[in-house]
C-alpha cells in the first residue's frame, strides 16, 4: 500500500487517536526516553504544567490537615500524568519526523499505560498511523457498485476480520456480530447495511466512544412492501395451500399410472377446497407507519382497501410521507385491533417497548377472522398466544410471518417464509450503496444521516471560503447549555476563525461541524480542544489542503483525530483574568489570554 510523507509541522495524512483521562490511584505509566519535542508542542505540555500548578493551589486552598495525604498522593498522580504526555510527544515528534525523512512507513511508538480493563491508565496513546488510502473494512461482502463510493486513490477497502496492523476509518457489517473490542481506537464511523435493524451492532458503546452508527433504514422498504403485498394474497386466496395440494395430486396420479385429464379432472372437483376472500373493500390496520409502513398504507389504497394506521413515535418526516386524509389514524392500538380485518407489523424489537406488542390481553379484541402479518422481528407477536386463541376457536385468520415461531411450529393457519422480506438484489445492492456512500460522506466532509446515535448534520462549504479545514467535535452535552459557546471560546482564545459552523444534538449527544482558518498544528489544536472543553469526547480535523481542488478529493486523504473516554475535570471559563476567588490560583500563574481553568466544587 502507498504510503506519503507528512509535514512534522501539520502532521498531514495521520491518523490518530488520544485517549486522555483523569490520572488515577496506581495508574502504569511509562516514560519512553525519545527526544525532540517541538515548538509546537509546548503549548500542550505546558498545560499539563499548568494544570499541575493549578492543582497544587486547589488542594492547599481546600484541604484541612486530614485531607493532606490524600492532595499530595493526587498532585503527585498529575505529575505523573504531566511526564506521560511529555514523553508521549517526543515519541509522537520523532516518529513523524522520521517519516518525513524517509518518505513511507511508520514506527511503532510506544504506547503508554495498560489496555487492559483491570489497570487504571491516566493517559492511552495510541501509535500514529500514517495511512494513504483511508481504511475500510467491512465484515460482510459488499456488492460491487456500492464500492464506487470508495476510489482506490483515496480509500482501501479490505474484507472479513483482519488481524493487520491497519488502522481502519470505517468499519461496515451486515450480518456479523460486531463486538466492542473488535473497534479499534482508530474508527470514526459504524455502518450497518441490509434489514433486520442494528442488534448486532454495540450502538451503546460507540455511543460513548463518539462513533456515529449509520444504518440504511429505507433501502429495503420496496422489497418488504412487497412482500406484504404477497403475503395479503396468501392469506386471502389459499394460494400455498391450493400448490401444496396440486403437487399431491400429480404425485398421486402419476403414481397410479392416470393421464392428464384424471389430474384435471381432481383439481377441478377439488377446488372449492380452497375458496378465498378479496382484499378490495376490506380494512388493513398498519402498526408502525415508518419507512416500510407508509409504503404499505399506500400499496393498500391502491387495492381499494380502508386503512388504519397507529404509531405514536411519529416524526415529522414520516408523517410527509403518509397518505393524509385517506387513511384513518387509530389513537390508539386497541381501536386499530377492533376495526381491521389484516393487522400488518412494521415495527423493532425493543425488549420493553414492543415485546409480545400483540399478546394475550389486546388479541381478543380482535376480529374473529382476522389475518396477522409479520415482517417485524417474531417476538413482536406472542405466538403462544395467537395458537391459544386458534385453538379456543375465537380466531380462525391465518398469520403470515417472515420468521419461524416455536409455538406454532407445524400449524396449518401459520404460514411461514424463510426471510424473505428484503430479499432482493435491487435491496442488497441499495442497501450496501447507501451505506458506503454515508460512509465516504462522513469521512470526506463529517456530515451525519441516517444514524441511530448521532443527530443528523451537514454543513456546504462556501463557494469563496478562506477555510483552511474542517473541525466535526463530538460532545456528551448531557442537555447542558452552552456547549457551542465553550468550543467558540476556545478556538477564539487559540487564534482559530469561524467561517461557518453548524451543531445539532440527539439525545445526550451534541456534534459540531466548524469551517476554520489559521491552524497551525491540528494535532496541538485538538489536544488542547480536549482538555480544555468539558464533555468533548472526539475530534476530527479535515485538512482542505491536502487534496487537488475537487470537494471530495480535498478531505478524504488528511486528517487528524484525538478522543478520550474521560474528560477532566476543568473546562474553559468566562473571559476574565483568574483570581483567587473560585479558580484556586493565588499568583494568576494558570492565566492564558484571558481563559481559566476552573475545578467544581465537589468530586
Amino acid at each position: 500500500m502507498q504510503r506519503r510523507a507528512v509535514s512534522a509541522v501539520s502532521c498531514e495524512a495521520t491518523l490518530r487517536v488520544v485517549r486522555i483521562g483523569r490520572p488515577r490511584a496506581n495508574a502504569n505509566v511509562s516514560n519512553p526516553s525519545q527526544e525532540g519535542v517541538t515548538t509546537s508542542d509546548a503549548a500542550w505540555v505546558a498545560a499539563a504544567d499548568r494544570k499541575l500548578r493549578v492543582l497544587g493551589s486547589v488542594s492547599t486552598s481546600r484541604a484541612g490537615t486530614s485531607h493532606a495525604a490524600h492532595d499530595a498522593e493526587e498532585a503527585q498522580r498529575w505529575a505523573e500524568w504531566e511526564a506521560a504526555v511529555e514523553a508521549e510527544l517526543r515519541a509522537h515528534r520523532a516518529l513523524v519526523a522520521a517519516a518525513s525523512s524517509s518518505g513511507s512507513g511508520s514506527g511503532s511508538g510506544d504506547s503508554i499505560g495498560s489496555d487492559s480493563e483491570s489497570a487504571s491508565t491516566s493517559v492511552r496513546i495510541g501509535d500514529p498511523k500514517l495511512l494513504h488510502p483511508l481504511q475500510v473494512r467491512s465484515f460482510d461482502p459488499l456488492p460491487a457498485a456500492s464500492l464506487d463510493w470508495f476510489p482506490p486513490d483515496r480509500y482501501h477497502v479490505s474484507a472479513g476480520v483482519s488481524d493487520s496492523d491497519e488502522a481502519p476509518a470505517a468499519l461496515m457489517v451486515h450480518h456479523h456480530v460486531l463486538l466492542p473490542e473488535q473497534v479499534p481506537d482508530s474508527v470514526c464511523c459504524v455502518s450497518r447495511f441490509g434489514s433486520g435493524g442494528f442488534a448486532n451492532v454495540p450502538v451503546g458503546a460507540m455511543t460513548e466512544r463518539g462513533i456515529p452508527v449509520f444504518t440504511t433504514p429505507s433501502a429495503n422498504a420496496n422489497a418488504v412492501k412487497e412482500a406484504v403485498v404477497c403475503a395479503l394474497m396468501l392469506a386471502s386466496r389459499g394460494v400455498l395451500e391450493g400448490a401444496a395440494h396440486a403437487r399431491r395430486v400429480i404425485s398421486e396420479e402419476g403414481a397410479k399410472r392416470r393421464g392428464h385429464d384424471a389430474v384435471d379432472a381432481r383439481l377441478r372437483s377439488d377446488r372449492h377446497l380452497f375458496l378465498g376472500t378479496e382484499v378490495a373493500g376490506k380494512t388493513l390496520g398498519v402498526i408502525g407507519l415508518g419507512n416500510v409502513g407508509s409504503l404499505v398504507a399506500r400499496a393498500a389504497l391502491d387495492l381499494d382497501m380502508s386503512v388504519i394506521g397507529y404509531d405514536p413515535w411519529l416524526t415529522p418526516d414520516t408523517m410527509l410521507r403518509l397518505p393524509g386524509g385517506q387513511m384513518t389514524r387509530a389513537d390508539s392500538l386497541e381501536q386499530l385491533l377492533r376495526g381491521s380485518d389484516y393487522i400488518s407489523v412494521h415495527v423493532h424489537y425493543f425488549n420493553v417497548a414492543t415485546h409480545h406488542l400483540l399478546n394475550s390481553s389486546n388479541l381478543g379484541l380482535c376480529r374473529p377472522n382476522v389475518h396477522l402479518i409479520n415482517f417485524s422481528p417474531a417476538r413482536v407477536i406472542d405466538g403462544e398466544a395467537v395458537r391459544d386463541l386458534w385453538d379456543s376457536g375465537r380466531l380462525h385468520g391465518k398469520y403470515v410471518s417472515d420468521f419461524a415461531d416455536p409455538h406454532l411450529q407445524g400449524h396449518p393457519r401459520h404460514l411461514v417464509l424463510p426471510h424473505l422480506g428484503a430479499l432482493t438484489q435491487e435491496a442488497a445492492t441499495t442497501s450496501a450503496t447507501s451505506a458506503s456512500s454515508a460512509v465516504s460522506d462522513f469521512l470526506s466532509t463529517g456530515a451525519i444521516r441516517q444514524s441511530v446515535n448521532f443527530p443528523a448534520a451537514r454543513l456546504e462549504r462556501m463557494e469563496e471560503s478562506s477555510a483552511t479545514g474542517r473541525l466535526c467535535i463530538v460532545v456528551q452535552s448531557n442537555h447542558e447549555p452552552g456547549i457551542l459557546g465553550r468550543v467558540n471560546t476556545f478556538l477564539e482564545s487559540a487564534g482559530i476563525t469561524i467561517e461557518t459552523q453548524i451543531s445539532a444534538t440527539k439525545g445526550e449527544i451534541a456534534y459540531l461541524i466548524l469551517d476554520v482558518a489559521n491552524v497551525a498544528d491540528a494535532s496541538t489544536l485538538q489536544a488542547e480542544l480536549c482538555l480544555r472543553v468539558r464533555r468533548v469526547v472526539s475530534s476530527r480535523y479535515i485538512d482542505y489542503s491536502s487534496g487537488g481542488a475537487g470537494k471530495r478529493s480535498t478531505y478524504a486523504a488528511s486528517r487528524t483525530i484525538w478522543r478520550h473516554e474521560e474528560v477532566p475535570d476543568f473546562e474553559v471559563a468566562d473571559w476574565q483574568t483568574a483570581t483567587s476567588e473560585g479558580s484556586g490560583c493565588e499568583d494568576n500563574s494558570c492565566t492564558k489570554t484571558g481563559w481559566v481553568e476552573t475545578w467544581p466544587d465537589s468530586e
